[in-house]
């Protein structure tokens, strides 16, 4: 959503933040894994999808250490209703590349990846990192795809010197 906004209205945005996120469209592989999810999801429930999503986000070390965590992804996954869900994972798989956002960002980028990110492989996220002309990379080496939770604190520093570099603090 956030490279859609700059895409779109780049005059508008003053920093840009992508945390376990990606500029790329979908590889083949993974639209056909998002509609096979999708298709799941109507098959068998939210609730069934969601036992079995959540936990594998996680870096292997932090899946049984942040129970509190899982949970409540969890819960909040579980409480979305089915066609949102399915909605969701249909439009990540039709989102178009977004690389020349950062090629051409006149704004400062933060790059935030997990090392044992499963849904974002720390080469993309190097490789973004690489293409905007003002960027900050933050790699966590005990994260997995939800850095904010896995290692909170690192993750906040940058989000904050991201917001000091373009408010002047």
């Amino acid at each position: 959503v956030a490279l859609a906004l700059a895409q779109r209205y780049p005059e508008r945005v003053a920093g840009l933040a992508l945390i376990n996120s990606s500029a790329y469209a979908d590889t083949e592989e993974k639209r056909q894994a998002r509609e096979k999810n999708s298709s799941f999801v109507a098959r068998h429930g939210v609730v069934k999808f969601m036992d079995s999503f959540v936990r594998p986000l996680f870096a292997p070390a932090n899946r049984d250490r942040l129970p509190e965590a899982r949970a409540l992804l969890e819960d909040i996954g579980k409480a979305t209703p089915e066609t949102t869900l399915a909605g969701a994972l249909r439009g990540m798989a039709a989102r178009p590349d977004r690389t020349a956002v950062l090629r051409t960002a006149r704004f400062p980028v933060l790059l935030v990846a997990g090392k044992h990110d499963v849904a974002v492989p720390l080469a993309d996220s190097l490789a973004q990192a690489a293409l905007a002309p003002v960027a900050t990379a933050l790699f966590l080496e005990s994260s997995g795809h939800l850095s904010y939770l896995e290692q909170p604190e690192a993750t906040r520093r940058a989000v904050l010197a991201l917001a000091g570099a373009v408010f002047g603090e």
